[in-house]
């Protein structure tokens, strides 16, 4: 746990460096996904960062775990998308997102990544600044990307087949 929690850690100093826009004066409009599921510790402490900088976030997880899909989309399933948790007031919505009728298994990440994306585009009426996706416990590099859940929603953001290119 202390190997992860560092991991967060160092994650999260990272991100507020690069992300720390309030103190120049704007702020982003930012989809959120990951692979974990959504309310996965390391998702959680990224919108916590987000919120703290100002910047507005529409989190939209997988219901459970899903890595290793790569930028699998789920096209033919019918999607149960549970708004978990409002905390508007705070600059963040949190949602889950699984495979209708019953809602008990977890949509693709890449497939979450763009209901976070069409959220976000229908809270503020334009497409989200930046899709920030993942963190992961280890790395995603070399050969490893390919299969990675985390890179695969990236990827469909930053393509414009299904939402318009977003940022990722």
């Amino acid at each position: 746990m202390n190997r992860i929690a560092s991991r967060i850690g160092a994650a999260l100093a990272a991100a507020a460096l690069c992300i720390s826009a309030p103190s120049i004066g704007w702020t982003l409009d930012i989809a959120l996904t990951n692979d974990d599921g959504w309310d996965a510790m390391g998702i959680q402490a990224v919108k916590r960062a987000l919120v703290d900088a100002g910047h507005t976030v529409t989190l939209a997880g997988p219901l459970n775990q899903q890595s290793g899909s790569s930028a699998a989309i789920n096209e033919s399933e019918l999607l149960l998308i549970r708004k978990e948790r409002d905390l508007a007031d705070q600059g963040a919505l949190e949602y889950s997102v699984a495979l209708a009728p019953d809602g008990t298994e977890s949509a693709e990440p890449a497939t979450s990544a763009l209901v976070a994306i069409d959220i976000a585009r229908e809270r503020s009426g334009r497409l989200p600044d930046l899709l920030v996706s993942g963190t992961n416990d280890g790395a995603n590099l070399g050969s490893v990307t390919q299969p990675s859940s985390t890179v695969g929603a990236a990827i469909v953001a930053l393509g414009s087949s299904f939402n318009g290119s977003v940022p990722a």
